[in-house]
């Protein structure tokens, strides 16, 4: 900016110059014509006479006089930097003018481009197209084993143990003989002896018994148990059918603590399976 604004003062500078001495300039002086652009380049430069410039061109003139150096003024002070101007737009180019005898200025360096924008990002390309499905393998073969054959019934549970024997009260006391009387008169009859102590009771022994009804393939677990003050001294299930094709199977008839304990299973292809749960108590010895 500073370079483009010293040419132009200098310019016009000589263009004042030039005009206030036209009238005293001297046969043997030389003036240059030329044509200035409003970015300040000098072009057409001659000495024959005003050369054609464009309507954006200025006509500028100057004359060459030889005389002696004076003396070196004053360094002036540096003037403010003035605004950066617009840009003007770039005229055409000129035919090349004759050469001169004189080396004119060099033009300043132009300015640098702001740098373009950026171009938009190009579109997204398309989805390819999906893969093939691959083949569906072939279903194996099923391998389920056959139904085992049904299981044999269990075994009947023991016969439950039976009770103590009660003790065996005493017998009557006889009571003595009465002495023989003496012939004639009977002797009056003894009196009767007292009865005898009863023998201890025997402990009562009680079945109580738990069931229900099976559908065709159920299965039942059930328990029997004795009552407060009992205690289980044997137990058994029943399990039985109406019919032919229904098909009771005992799989468990054990004791358990103070319980007797059952499975059942009805393994017929129909029918129902009655079944019933046995515990044998008898009361707790004192």
């Amino acid at each position: 900016m500073k370079s483009r604004l010293t040419l132009t003062l200098a310019v016009v500078g000589a263009v004042a110059l030039a005009s206030a001495a036209a009238s005293a300039r001297a046969a043997s002086e030389v003036v240059f014509y030329a044509c200035l652009s409003h970015g300040g380049a000098v072009t057409k430069v001659t000495t024959t006479g005003p050369p054609a410039c464009s309507s954006s061109q200025t006509n500028i003139f100057w004359n060459q006089v030889s005389g002696p150096d004076g003396p070196t003024g004053a360094t002036g002070a540096t003037g403010p930097d003035g605004a950066t101007g617009p840009t003007g737009p770039s005229g055409p180019t000129g035919p090349a003018g004759d050469p001169g005898s004189i080396q004119g200025p060099v033009g300043p360096g132009g300015f640098q481009g702001s740098t373009g924008a950026a171009g938009p990002q190009g579109d997204t390309g398309s989805t390819g197209a999906t893969g093939v499905t691959g083949v569906t393998g072939p279903t194996g073969p099923s391998l389920a084993g056959p139904t085992g054959d049904q299981g044999p019934q269990g075994p009947t549970g023991p016969t439950g143990v039976t009770g103590p024997t009660g003790v065996t009260g005493p017998s009557d006391a006889t009571g003595p003989d009465g002495n023989t009387g003496n012939t004639g008169a009977s002797g009056a009859t003894g009196a009767k002896g007292p009865t005898g102590v009863t023998g201890p009771a025997q402990p009562a022994q009680l079945t109580v018994s738990n069931g229900g009804t099976l559908n065709n393939g159920a299965s039942v677990a059930d328990s029997q148990s004795c009552g407060a003050g009992e205690l289980l001294i044997g137990g058994g299930v029943l399990a039985s059918s109406d019919d032919d094709i229904s098909v009771p199977v005992i799989t468990e008839s054990r004791s358990n603590g103070n319980t007797w304990q059952a499975r059942i299973v009805n393994a017929g292809p129909t029918g129902d399976v009655s079944y019933t749960v046995y515990a044998l108590c008898s009361a707790q010895p004192s």
